[in-house]
């Protein structure tokens, strides 16, 4: 015969061996599942993800291309405009 102290210990211990056993099992699921829809999504280009980046490089391209315009209208002559006109454009922004 067991006392009631012990059996309240081994229920305690099976108790969570099982619920330790289901949190990891269902943890696992979540991971992998997580991971799956992670690589699906990966390359869709419609994604919040995907477009916040193509906004960022899409802007990038574009200070460079007025970059290269602005190095070469200066190579012309006409920097002082073309400087105004960049400053102007910058204080819109």
């Amino acid at each position: 015969m067991i006392t009631l102290d012990e059996l309240d210990r081994i229920r305690a211990q099976v108790t969570k061996t099982n619920n330790d056993e289901y949190a990891m099992r269902r943890t696992a699921e979540r991971q992998e599942l997580q991971h799956t829809s992670k690589a699906r999504v990966q390359n869709w280009p419609n994604t919040m993800e995907a477009l916040r980046i193509k906004r960022e490089e899409d802007r990038i391209k574009r200070l460079e291309d007025e970059e290269v315009s602005f190095e070469f209208t200066s190579s012309f002559g006409r920097a002082n405009h073309c400087h105004a006109t960049h400053r102007n454009w910058a204080t819109k922004r």
